[in-house]
């Protein structure tokens, strides 16, 4: 399900999407520096 990992560092503004089986759970969907 998972093909690449997103590597985010701290002061990165992420856009976080919801997954509809594991709304406990966010992924993050699209990182800008």
């Amino acid at each position: 399900m998972r093909r690449f990992r997103i590597r985010v560092v701290p002061g990165d503004r992420v856009t976080i999407g919801v997954s509809p089986y594991d709304p406990a759970r966010g992924i993050i969907t699209f990182r800008a520096r």
